[in-house]
């Protein structure tokens, strides 16, 4: 190490953090003091290790520029169980930081029952404070991709028992590196273009689709493998190839549209 490096004990690292978030919070805060209103976006999500629940908050807002800006609010620990009044709470936390119970234009959230019950009761809490446009008919905007999310998993899970062979085939190979290298050898005797084996996430469609879109391409080489290891069971048949490039060509316009409207809530976000 140079000796020109000055090291930092994480301590002083940890306190020159809080002070820069500290300054930019003060900024921010300065910011939202003269914006009219704002719209909100919350998500709700489970930490796999910690095995703990959040509540992101966002919000959308135009500035004394007319730019439409985008800023992290809060991240807060959403205590269980996720009853529609602990969401409640939890969100008001955030508009009470903030000072922005009284500007609030328009909320989106994940299309849950409880989150739908929790609209419910911001809504009568807003309207009987007569803080709502339109008497609260604009509050609750439902949020598209979560929309879009679900219609597409619908219809995966009519391939469900395809998609699980080429999920266990993936882990199948994945597990031994003699059978990779078996498999590798497949795909340069049939010279086809080296792929890597995608593995989805079962929550995420858009990476169901990216796995059986590599696992199409692949076709062949599954074919050819399958000849060659005997202890491999899970090779689909014609026919649920057949299902899955039928599911899949339904997929991909899913996909595009999923792409232009990522993209336009990106710089909607990042104007």
């Amino acid at each position: 190490m140079s000796s020109y490096f000055l090291k930092y004990s994480r301590t002083t690292a940890r306190s020159d953090v809080m002070l820069v978030y500290d300054k930019e919070k003060k900024k921010l805060h300065n910011a939202l003091k003269s914006i009219n209103r704002t719209s909100f976006i919350t998500n709700i999500w489970k930490s796999k290790n910690q095995r703990i629940s959040y509540m992101l908050v966002t919000g959308h807002y135009v500035d004394s520029n007319w730019k439409l800006q985008k800023r992290v609010l809060s991240f807060l620990h959403l205590s269980p169980p996720h009853t529609a009044t602990e969401i409640v709470d939890t969100f008001y936390k955030s508009l009470n930081e903030w000072g922005l119970e009284n500007k609030v234009f328009t909320l989106s959230v994940d299309n849950a029952s409880n989150n739908d019950r929790a609209i419910k009761l911001l809504k009568d809490n807003f309207r009987v404070r007569k803080k709502l446009f339109f008497g609260g008919r604009i509050f609750y905007i439902r949020c598209c991709a979560h929309i879009l999310n679900l219609m597409v998993k619908d219809g995966i899970k009519s391939i469900d028992f395809v998609v699980k062979k080429i999920r266990d085939t993936i882990s199948y190979l994945n597990a031994s590196e003699g059978r990779l290298l078996r498999f590798a050898d497949v795909v340069h005797q049939l010279h086809l273009s080296t792929r890597k084996l995608i593995m989805d996430s079962p929550t995420r469609w858009n990476s169901t689709y990216n796995m059986l879109n590599v696992a199409l391409k692949l076709r062949d080489e599954f074919i050819s493998y399958s000849e060659r290891d005997l202890t491999y069971h899970n090779y689909p048949t014609e026919e649920e190839w057949s299902n899955i490039e039928k599911v899949w060509t339904y997929i991909v316009v899913f996909s595009l549209h999923f792409k232009v409207l990522y993209g336009l809530c990106f710089r909607l976000g990042s104007a």
